[in-house]
């Protein structure tokens, strides 16, 4: 998995799970 690719799923992941 490249570094750009994991950015993005890191992105997604806040997107979906906001932080409190």
């Amino acid at each position: 998995m490249s570094a750009a690719q994991q950015a993005v799923k890191r992105a997604k992941y806040k997107t979906t799970v906001k932080d409190p």
